[in-house]
């Protein structure tokens, strides 16, 4: 990435940035492994490279992992809604 560390404030705003803190949602918060998923990210600065990164332990104790890499767009959103 760029180097872009925001720091959080209590309020939920991005210090010194003047914007909400950083907000990502999934859709549906839960579903089997074929079933499609939406990811959206909010409040990021724009044009800015970011690694969404998802894990979970196994009931057997095994590591799933996945990461893909996205660019903001010009608001500084990404909508990973169909992106696999």
């Amino acid at each position: 990435c760029s180097g872009i560390s925001p720091h959080l404030s209590s309020s939920g705003s991005v210090e010194g940035a003047g914007r909400p803190a950083p907000l990502l949602t999934a859709r549906p918060t839960r579903a089997l492994v074929d079933e499609p998923i939406s990811i959206e990210a909010h409040h990021l600065p724009s044009h800015t490279p970011i690694t969404v990164r998802a894990n979970l332990t196994s009931e057997d104790g095994d590591l799933w992992e996945a990461l893909s890499h996205y660019y903001t767009d010009a608001k500084g959103a990404v909508n990973c809604k169909g992106c696999a």
